[in-house]
């Protein structure tokens, strides 16, 4: 599963920009008065205002996998690194991957994971060229077993290595959906609590698939071939 293009909620959109494109550098696609896209890798992101409510989500971008500790650094001089247990960074054996958080400027919790099954690897100095796609999105829901089970058959997504009753893990090492039950608390600080926000996702694939996940405003769209 490849993710194209997620465009998610901001409740100060000029904060956010800020932060994305000045803060992390990456590139600005686009800005209007009501949202701005930023291009991370292969990945775009878009922002817009939340109509009502708060949002919050969870999100990763992919790193290349021999430049794990030049990353750290690199997030250090820009934003507080979200620790747990006197511990910055972290190791998912079961994953064979490493990661580490931090707080955009409207709190949604950001991860950056390296994948070292995938072995990609960049030369030169760590900048925002190495954030090189979104692989993972949160979809926050009402009951775990029964929403994967209809996204399972909708998308023919199969769960990766999680699949637990309040968070299950559904795609490939490539891309994911983490599913999480409402008011599942994010690691790894456990003070944000998951909230059902807008989310609109599309994915890289080769038949053209468009998803309404009632009654959740999560839009889902599999398109083929997006530049």
């Amino acid at each position: 599963m490849r993710i194209a293009e997620i465009s998610l909620c901001a409740p100060d959109l000029v904060t956010q920009q800020e932060f994305y494109t000045g803060i992390l550098g990456l590139p600005l696609v686009q800005a209007t008065d009501t949202s701005f896209t930023v291009q991370a890798g292969e990945t775009r992101l878009n922002f817009q205002p939340i109509k009502r409510g708060r949002a919050l989500y969870h999100f990763a971008f992919a790193i290349p996998c021999n430049k794990f500790a030049q990353a750290e650094e690199w997030l250090k001089k820009r934003v507080p690194i979200l620790g747990r247990g006197g511990k910055e960074t972290f190791f998912w054996p079961e994953w064979n991957a490493a990661s580490m958080y931090f707080y955009d400027a409207n709190g949604n919790v950001v991860e950056l994971i390296t994948h070292y099954d995938l072995a990609v690897q960049a030369s030169g100095e760590f900048g925002p060229q190495d954030l090189l796609y979104v692989s993972e999105i949160s979809l926050v829901v009402d009951d775990v077993p029964m929403r994967i089970g209809r996204l399972k058959a909708k998308l023919g997504l199969e769960t990766y290595r999680c699949c637990e009753d309040t968070c299950a893990l559904l795609g490939d090492i490539h891309g994911l959906f983490t599913v999480v039950q409402a008011g599942y608390l994010w690691f790894p600080t456990r003070n944000k609590e998951a909230l059902v926000t807008p989310v609109c996702v599309k994915l890289d694939g080769r038949q053209e698939q468009h998803l309404r996940f009632s009654p959740f405003p999560y839009t889902i769209d599999v398109v083929p071939t997006i530049s």
